[in-house]
């Protein structure tokens, strides 16, 4: 039954109390009696008969609007909807005859129709908690947060204990932008009823449909703790630890859950993910292999399998899997776009490029497919065609710093130094722990004459990556130009010390830095 069936659904009076008959009753009382007996029971199809046959020998406003409310318990909006426009034609001007009315126009879909006879509803009587509570939905269903907040606040004033107003009122929030004032109502929320896990975890969803990921895991968490017993809650924390990127916690929770909760495999998938984020890549390996093996037509784990493959190294192998996902998956780009890393990282540059351009045509939005299609086409050596797709990307998915870094490099590489230098301020300011933004902006300043500037730059990158070895080349001519030679053989004694191992190689560590970037 739904939410508008159960509100249609009321009491219809005290006359409605008498005894019922069986069959169809003849007299106007008999009709109404039984009528409201059968609304009262929930069977809509009876009272709509008894209701029909009514109107025909009393069609008063209060006998349309009994008729109406069996029609809408029926599923009959549209004659619901006739017969309650009828009533108040015929007098029953009532709030309550609105409410209806308007909950009849939402069931089929009439926002505009629905929203207005909510708000008359509204005005006739600002005390109707139910009213002013639909009417709030109906606005955030809409797409018009701001508007239902008003109407929110006032019902969360009139009922104070009732989670979904709170829930509500949240969200409504979140749509209508402001954040932060949505997280202060959740705390509120919750103060307001401590013991109630339902609302914990409602208000963990809506967060984390609003990329609130901590204080969706903080909501989880407080849940479990009032039903310490609940395996499916801890799995939704599992689930949502994992997306905060958060493996310790991910693997604390699944501790002690059995395998047998969840999908097929899902408990694998979710351990062996963690053990990938935590470096842990043989167990983690194990594990995923663990959920394919439950679940073998599940691409999500099969792509999951291939990513623990190419952090290995093994980015030939990982097209195995993938190819599986692929087959069983056509319209998932985050299969293409894996495919198109393997393919990067073995020098297949002209495939990987085809492969990102497939995984854009499935998905326009797809932020990651511009930024891998971006740095292959750079490494190929087509700066143009790399700066428009890393622009695209930048565009789709401004808070991500790699991408503002690599399209500061093709910048830098067309001589445009002042739009890169602006990109690698994006850069560092999204992530001012970011060593190949501090190198690329460093190269800028330094054709820009900055050299003190640039030597500050490159000093701070190789602090965060001892190992780079590019940065400490370039530092050892900034410091030749500087006129100090004893820190310039410094310089270059480094980078001949990061060239011998994996850590010097900037490429390699691209590559994982691509690995570790999508899920």
């Amino acid at each position: 039954m739904t939410r508008s069936v159960v509100l249609l659904t009321v009491v219809v009076g005290v006359e409605l109390a008498a005894g019922c008959r069986h069959g169809l009753a003849q007299t106007p009382e008999g009709l109404l009696r039984d009528g409201g007996r059968a609304l009262e029971a929930g069977d809509f199809a009876r009272a709509q008969q008894l209701f029909s046959a009514l109107v025909k020998q009393s069609p008063s406003a209060l006998n349309f609007n009994y008729l109406a409310m069996a029609e809408a318990g029926a599923g009959s909006l549209d004659q619901a909807i006739v017969h309650f426009r009828r009533s108040i034609e015929l007098g029953n001007d009532s709030p309550e005859a609105h409410y209806r009315l308007g909950l009849a126009y939402i069931g089929r879909r009439l926002s505009k129709e629905g929203i207005s006879e909510l708000r008359l509803a509204v005005v006739k009587d600002p005390g109707l908690s139910s009213a002013l509570y639909a009417l709030s939905a109906a606005l955030l269903d809409a797409g018009r947060p701001s508007e239902a907040l008003s109407y929110l606040e006032q019902a969360r004033e009139r009922s104070p204990k009732d989670a979904k107003i709170w829930a509500s009122l949240v969200r409504a929030q979140f749509e209508a932008g402001n954040a932060k004032e949505a997280i202060e109502t959740a705390d509120r929320a919750v103060e307001a009823l401590p013991d109630e896990a339902g609302l914990d975890v409602t208000l963990a969803d809506v967060c984390f449909q609003h990329h609130e990921v901590q204080k969706a895991r903080h909501l989880l968490e407080s849940a479990s703790e009032l039903l310490p017993k609940d395996s499916n809650l801890k799995l939704l924390l599992a689930k949502v630890s994992l997306e905060a990127r958060e493996p310790v916690e991910t693997l604390a929770v699944l501790k002690e859950a059995p395998s047998s909760i969840g999908a097929p495999g899902e408990v694998a998938f979710l351990r062996g993910s963690a053990l990938a984020l935590g470096g842990k890549l043989d167990e983690a390996a194990t594990e995923l292999s663990k959920a394919t093996d439950s679940d073998p037509r599940n691409a999500k784990y099969l792509v999951a399998y291939a990513w623990v493959n190419q952090l290995q190294g093994r980015y030939k192998e990982a097209l195995t899997p993938l190819s599986k996902a692929r087959q069983l998956d056509r319209h998932a780009p985050i299969v293409l776009y894996r495919m198109a890393l393997s393919h990067f990282v073995m020098g297949q540059y002209a495939l990987a490029a085809e492969t990102c351009d497939e995984a854009l045509r499935l998905s326009p939005g797809f932020a990651p497919g511009y930024l891998l299609l971006g740095v292959v086409t750079l490494e190929s050596g087509h700066v143009e065609s790399a700066q428009a797709a890393l622009q695209k990307g930048a565009s789709q998915q401004p808070a991500l710093p790699l991408l503002h870094t690599e399209l500061g490099a093709a910048l830098f590489m067309e001589r445009r130094f002042k739009e890169g230098k602006r990109e690698l301020d994006k850069a560092l300011l999204l992530d001012p722990k970011g060593a190949d933004a501090y190198f690329w902006r460093a190269r800028v300043l330094a054709r820009q004459g900055s050299t003190e500037h640039a030597i500050s730059d490159l000093e701070t990158a190789v602090v965060l990556q001892p190992g780079f070895a590019n940065a400490h080349h370039e530092l050892a001519e900034l410091y030749s130009v500087r006129g100090d030679p004893q820190k310039a053989a410094a310089a270059l004694a480094k980078e001949k010390e990061a060239r011998a191992t994996k850590a010097g190689d900037e490429r390699q560590r691209l590559f994982e830095i691509l690995d570790d970037l999508f899920l």
